[in-house]
């Protein structure tokens, strides 16, 4: 383990990619440059805030991580209320313009890029500065009975895998879904919003894979990743099922929300639908408070369940 430790250099690189990011964005000259960035910046996101959450887990014992977990929400949700007022506190408090020529990007919207590419690398790197990270020696010392609970699920796991049958049976019906769907969308209704398109192409292409998955186990090549990849989605918990169906739906809504809110702001609130007028802007930057009360409840329910963590921990019984 190197001198920043397995964690620290993920937290690094990630913060340094995702704000040089943020501050090229609003510059971008071109759409797909725009676009190119925005990949950057969520991957680069992602490589720094992945590490973050099981580094909570490395520095806190297992009764506590729950705890940890709730703190953690709750400061990301802090910053989400002020990443999402930061146009409309640039232009009202401060006076920086919110309007811009066609094809411009207004000085409000760029100094909160900026602003939030500066406070996101300044705070992983104060993590970076400030925590010491414990070894894997010392990891294992402090959780030799959890890791022994956890190999022995594992192994058990391991021992039995979906049958082929089910993998083809399940295939074939993805398969004829999503090709189905997307001949009736072609076909009868010409769609043209691609969005579904991508949806029933990756439905058939999904069944596609189980069609492989299906072949390489009745071979019994059953130790390769992708094979491990689909009989892990399968055996998954019962509990890990249900809150994949409430994942999905709430993503679904969720990204509904963030593309159409502030179209639907600026039209059907503030009668306006030229991006570069003031009156749009002004429905933008209310969209952005908006988007803060709805990310203040979150941060106050985040808190609501740490509280209500902390009184199950002292309440508990032990032995």
């Amino acid at each position: 383990m190197g001198k920043l430790g397995r964690r620290r250099p993920f937290f690094l690189a990630g913060a340094i990619a995702a704000s040089l990011a943020l501050l090229a964005m609003p510059n971008s000259p071109v759409l797909w440059v725009a676009a190119g960035m925005l990949w950057i910046m969520d991957a680069s996101i992602n490589v720094s805030m992945e590490p973050f959450r099981a580094f909570v887990g490395d520095m806190l014992p297992s009764e506590q991580r729950t705890i940890g977990f709730s703190m953690q929400s709750f400061f990301i949700g802090i910053g989400a209320i002020i990443a999402s007022a930061l146009p409309y506190i640039m232009t009202n408090w401060f006076g920086i313009a919110n309007t811009a020529e066609a094809g411009m990007i207004p000085d409000a919207v760029k100094y909160s890029f900026y602003f939030g590419g500066a406070v996101f690398f300044c705070a992983v790197l104060w993590t970076v500065i400030s925590t010491k990270e414990y070894s894997p020696e010392e990891l294992t010392k402090y959780s030799d009975a959890e890791n022994n609970s956890a190999k022995h699920k594992n192994e058990k796991r391991s021992s039995s895998f979906v049958s082929s049958e089910k993998f083809q049976r399940d295939g074939i019906i993805w398969l004829i879904v999503g090709l189905a769907g997307f001949l009736v969308l072609w076909l009868i209704f010409r769609q043209t919003d691609y969005g579904l398109y991508v949806f029933f192409v990756g439905s058939a292409i999904f069944g596609v894979l189980q069609l492989i998955v299906s072949f390489l186990t009745q071979q019994g090549k059953t130790q390769g990743g992708m094979v491990t990849v689909f009989n892990d989605f399968y055996q998954m918990p019962r509990t890990m099922k249900q809150l994949a169906v409430v994942q999905f739906f709430s993503w679904f809504a969720l990204f509904a929300m963030w593309i159409y809110t502030t179209p639907a702001v600026t039209h059907h609130i503030f009668s306006a639908t030229d991006p570069t007028s003031e009156l749009y802007n002004k429905g933008a930057d209310w969209v952005g408070v908006l988007m803060a009360v709805y990310n203040g409840f979150a941060a106050v329910m985040h808190l609501f369940s740490y509280g209500l963590r902390v009184n199950q921990s002292k309440n508990r019984p032990y032995d």
